[in-house]
């Protein structure tokens, strides 16, 4: 599924959340033309931003 969404995006943004064994109970993967990424803080993943150039 993960490769599909990943294949289809070109211009646009997708970000996959989904169920997962860990402390906050999901993950998160990023496919995006823009500044967004997936951070770790504290445990937690959050979205975050590239620093602009």
């Amino acid at each position: 599924m993960r490769g599909q969404v990943l294949a289809s995006v070109e211009q646009g943004d997708a970000v996959m959340i989904w169920k997962a064994l860990a402390d906050h109970g999901f993950a998160i993967a990023t496919a995006v033309c823009n500044r967004q990424m997936p951070a770790d803080f504290d445990g937690l993943k959050r979205l975050s931003f590239f620093p602009r150039e």
